[in-house]
């Protein structure tokens, strides 16, 4: 179960939802839980991304079930990452 403040990602976004309703486009791959709303037969959460270089911040709503945390991806490299999601990591050395 999620709770606020929970980093995550879309992992398994609902297709059919998204063709009935439109996709829930956003330019940032982790978002932050900020409400968790448990409605009996589903759970509702919903995530907000932050801006990027190229798009601005967004709120989507999500059933649980479209998400995972994204601690599971500590140990992942940055191109099995990118490789496994097909993303285009920017990013600066400091």
């Amino acid at each position: 179960m999620f709770k606020v403040g929970d980093l995550v990602y879309v992992s398994n976004p609902d297709t059919k939802y998204e063709e009935e309703y439109g996709v829930r486009f956003h330019k940032s791959f982790f978002g932050t839980v900020t409400e968790v709303t448990d409605y009996g037969n589903e759970i509702c959460v919903e995530v907000k991304f932050p801006a990027t270089p190229n798009g601005c911040k967004i709120e989507w709503a999500y059933n649980a079930n479209e998400l995972s945390l994204a601690k599971e991806l500590k140990d992942m490299t940055i191109e099995k990452l990118s490789n496994k999601f097909d993303l285009q990591v920017f990013a600066e050395y400091l």
